[in-house]
């Protein structure tokens, strides 16, 4: 009953859409290892927004979470794997926490990930697990997780290295993550699928620290994008982005509800393009917006006004 989530059902006498019955969370353990089946019900968890503006998708991500002893050793690769191939798709705006919240569900996956593994496999048995999981992930979870599992031997200034009992895989399969990440994401570059992925921002800069040399190849493909109209328009719409802040207020009188702040995320852009190029690019595009999209005009002005702050 001290649990915000749950404690309407108490009183209400029924379930409201912050919890779910026993027996879809039974469901979804007991099917854990099949994989069209898990991701049938988290594809379709993605189509259900609750009350608070969230999907099911999270809900179902955070009961895995409380119920992960009850998953089987046998099944926690085929979910993994499961969950893995789908994990861009999971990742959505409505399910990020506004305000003093951190969750996302790609963050969700990495609490999940480590609840099932950490206390019952040593890190060789996990380590094969992932490496299988990771074989036909997602490219932006791919990348997530590959990161994480480097930075446990490789952490960034100032870090030490996690506990050979916390890390995710074995050094070597750390390393070998790396090298199929960077294919990974030239593939996508060259296929086209790169620029039209929902965490472009993030896999460019990702691709510029992995392949080194000062971000030559980034650049050179960024370059070729800036040529086309609809490419800037989905750069312009990528390195747009919003935080939520909500104020504390003087005695109880501060924000009741997050406010969505809109900003140009331009700070680092300097290490993958020709910022000053692709800002008279974007400007330029924003003159002859009559001959875009409404949606794409809207987009263009908008990221070019929160630039200009």
């Amino acid at each position: 009953m001290c649990s915000k989530a749950h404690f309407d059902a108490y009183f209400r006498l029924s379930l409201d859409d912050n919890a779910l019955p026993r027996k879809e969370i039974d469901h979804l353990i007991k099917s854990a290892g099949d994989r069209a089946t898990v991701q049938r019900v988290f594809r379709d968890a993605l189509k259900v927004t609750r009350s608070q503006g969230t999907t099911k998708a999270a809900l179902l991500l955070d009961e895995l979470n409380l119920h992960a002893a009850e998953i089987t050793d046998e099944n926690v690769e085929p979910l993994l794997k499961a969950l893995f191939e789908i994990a861009d798709e999971l990742e959505v705006e409505s399910d990020v926490s506004r305000g003093f919240g951190m969750a996302t569900n790609s963050l969700r996956l990495h609490w999940l990930l480590r609840r099932l593994t950490l206390e019952r496999f040593g890190v060789a048995q996990r380590s094969v697990r992932f490496m299988a999981a990771c074989k036909d992930a997602s490219l932006g979870w791919l990348i997530d997780f590959s990161e994480s599992a480097y930075r446990d031997y490789h952490p960034r200034e100032g870090k030490n290295p996690s506990p050979a009992e916390k890390c995710l895989v074995l050094s070597a399969d750390a390393d070998q993550l790396r090298k199929r990440e960077l294919k990974a994401v030239q593939q996508a570059a060259k296929s086209g699928a790169l620029i039209d992925h929902g965490q472009l921002t993030y896999l460019l800069f990702r691709w510029r620290e992995i392949a080194g040399k000062d971000g030559a190849a980034v650049k050179k493909w960024i370059n070729i994008q800036l040529k086309k109209d609809d490419a800037v328009v989905k750069l312009a719409k990528a390195f747009t982005s919003h935080n939520w802040s909500q104020g504390m207020g003087f005695g109880g009188l501060g924000d009741r509800v997050a406010k969505r702040n809109i900003r140009a995320s331009v700070d680092s852009l300097d290490q993958i393009m020709d910022s000053a190029g692709f800002r008279r690019r974007v400007e330029k595009l924003a003159a002859k917006d009559t001959s875009l999209r409404s949606t794409d005009a809207e987009i263009v002005r908008t990221f070019l006004s929160a630039w200009r702050k």
